[in-house]
């Protein structure tokens, strides 16, 4: 409407009187509707008209998702485009579907209610884009700007002609900036990240299993935005590593160099090796900070290790090809570095580079073991199983050096190599925490990957001989465990559907257990549940019927060890996922080192979900 003065006129159409209420709403002062976040109205009354808007170009291809609505024919929500054209009117428990935009400007969404309804009633929506007409991002180049607003949303755009594997590299010390990617099958990895959640050793789990992103040729826009009201600059490189320049590594023990410029950033270095390769890692900062991360994937671009900067390590390689060595700065380092990296066949320590000394005896499962060992030595304890135990590895020595392979005479090996400081409580999590072991005979070899002898303890503990819990009553169970980096074992019994609360809690005073882990194990000898020691976690569903482990582990590293817990039963009727039908033999979507699957629902797009291959569980897919 143009400047000037206007009249409302209301009149009846009839010879009559009557009440009658309304709003004049301005739709340029609506509030902003964001990409991806869920947008909530709360109607009351029932027959009120709320609106947000959003800016777009033309070209953008947003998807409109209905959340949901508390009343599903209560009204309606239509978009109007910056003419004030209507594209689309659909009722609130309707999708808005895919539209892909033709103007550019300011676009309202205006939810209304029909006049009918009198009762409140709450609607809540998102747009998800599917591909935003950005500035035009250059791959493999420092891209820097800022959030120079509350709730601005940049947007950067760049099309691939082939397959890329990505990686992200962000440059800005600040958690609550985050980024987020959509391609041509909506949120890449289902996702939005912070900027400092993703960089360095703040990562989690999630991250870790994607840190490179494997992508589809199509359009891509890479959204920057910054949580809650804040603004602040940012800084980040988009990198495809199909196509960037990467060093190779010589592994004859050759002295590899490099730095890292800018100080909080990546280098990229690669070398190729052969599934079984053992080889010895000796990483050295000459120059600069040493603040940061090695990050060692395998050729499937997962994550086989993390280590800081100046640590040297022993690695045995469980695939054959080409591996990627990133050396990560820490988000918050300025100070500019060199460093040294060499790298070469890992051969026992010996005489003169020759056979260790290998000491062996008879293992009493469930007995403690404590000794030392040399350099030159292999200290090896063999043991028998007449039927399929599932077995815990208990390390009680904190030390990097210290190493141990257990090894069947029928099977070969289960555990190569794994260091006493990745053998315990947070250290390890999922499939790798348990040995679930056929009858065979065995061999479990601890060496010494350091420059002096040292002292170990450690026990390898039967699942079978834990200690029964009472689950019917809250009341905490105290004990006190051998060494502060011990575990003890408890069992009890669940049918599907329970409902268990779990806690721990310091006991206070000198010999209370400070740090630890509470590992919850299902009937099938899988990993369901990790809380940490002196914390809650409330409401778990038993998915199966059967019984249940609880491994106590000791993180201290001291002598500490009481402790006190509890596992009791709430309730039961909790939801159990039922099982879905697999059909045997039916050929799986396979492209380059990933399995796709493919997530349909009658409200919401096809999306594309990505995983690297082992697949543990079917991932998520956005909006369903």
């Amino acid at each position: 409407m143009a400047p000037g003065t206007y009249v409302v006129k209301i009149a009846s159409n009839r010879h009559s009187t009557g009440d009658y209420q309304f709003q004049l709403l301005d739709l340029h002062a609506a509030s902003v509707a964001n990409y991806n976040k869920n947008i909530s109205f709360s109607m009351s009354p029932g027959n009120e008209t709320n609106r947000r808007i959003f800016s777009a170009n033309a070209g953008d291809k947003i998807f409109f998702d209905s959340v949901s609505a508390t009343i599903t024919n209560a009204g309606y929500w239509r978009l109007i485009d910056p003419d004030g054209d209507v594209v689309f009117t659909r009722a609130t428990g309707v999708d808005g579907g895919y539209q892909e935009l033709t103007k550019t400007g300011t676009y309202t969404v205006l939810v209304e209610g029909k006049s009918s309804s009198q009762s409140a009633w709450t609607f809540n929506y998102k747009l998800t884009p599917v591909y935003l007409v950005g500035t035009s991002l250059t791959l493999g180049q420092t891209t820097s700007d800022s959030i120079s607003v509350s709730g601005e949303q940049d947007v950067y755009s760049f099309t691939l002609t082939q397959d890329a594997f990505m990686h992200f590299d962000p440059l800005t010390d600040d958690y609550s900036m985050r980024w987020s990617l959509y391609g041509p099958n909506g949120v890449v990895n289902n996702t939005t990240y912070h900027f400092t959640a993703y960089d360095d050793g703040n990562n989690d789990d999630e991250i870790n299993s994607k840190m490179l992103l494997e992508l589809l040729p199509g359009s891509y826009s890479l959204l920057i935005e910054h949580d809650g009201t804040g603004t602040g600059a940012y800084s980040f490189v988009m990198r495809d590593l199909l196509t960037e320049t990467i060093s190779s590594l010589a592994t004859d023990g050759s002295t590899n160099t490099g730095s890292l410029n800018p100080a909080n950033g990546t280098s990229f270095h690669e070398f190729t090796a052969t599934a079984g390769d053992t080889l010895s890692f000796t990483n050295t900062v000459t120059s600069g900070s040493s603040a940061g991360y090695i990050r060692l994937l395998d050729p499937d671009g997962v994550v086989v290790l993390e280590t800081g900067r100046n640590n040297d390590f022993v690695q045995t390689l469980n695939k054959t090809g080409t591996y990627l060595y990133l050396v990560e700065g820490e988000m918050y380092t300025t100070v500019v570095s060199n460093y040294n990296i060499e790298i070469e066949t890992y051969v026992p320590p010996g005489s003169g580079g020759g056979s260790p000394t290998v000491n062996t005896a008879a293992l009493t499962i469930g007995t403690s073991v404590a000794n030392s060992v040399a350099v030159n030595e292999i200290d090896e304890f063999t043991f028998t199983l007449a039927s399929a135990k599932t077995l815990y590895f208990d390390a009680r020595t904190s030390q990097a050096n210290l190493e141990w392979t257990l090894t069947s005479d029928t099977n070969g090996d289960f555990v190569i190599n794994r260091k006493f400081t990745q053998s315990n409580a947070g250290d390890i999590s999922g499939l790798d925490v348990l040995l679930n072991l056929p009858a065979d005979d065995y061999t479990l070899s601890i060496s010494n990957a350091g420059s002096t002898t040292l002292s170990y303890n450690f026990n390898l503990l039967d699942l079978a001989s834990a200690t029964s819990h009472d689950i019917n009553t809250s009341s905490y169970v105290s004990g006190d465990l051998n060494s502060g980096s011990s575990t003890d074992i408890f069992y009890f019994s669940a049918t599907a559907g329970d409902i268990f609360n779990i806690s721990s809690q310091d006991v206070g005073g000198s010999q209370a257990l400070e740090t630890g882990l509470l590992r919850l194990v299902e009937p099938n000898g899988n990993v369901v549940l990790e809380v940490n020691y002196d914390a809650n976690y409330n409401g778990f569903v038993a998915e199966t019927t059967g019984t249940y482990y609880l491994l106590l582990e000791g993180d201290d590293g001291s002598n500490d060890s009481e402790y006190e817990f509890t596992v009791y039963k709430t309730g039961t009727g909790g939801s159990v996922p039922s099982a879905t039908s697999l059909t045997l033999d039916q050929t799986p979507v396979i492209f380059r080192r990933q399995v796709r699957s493919i997530c349909m629902s009658s409200r919401s797009p096809v999306i594309a979900c990505s995983t690297s291959i082992p697949l543990p569980i079917t991932p998520p897919c956005d909006g369903i």
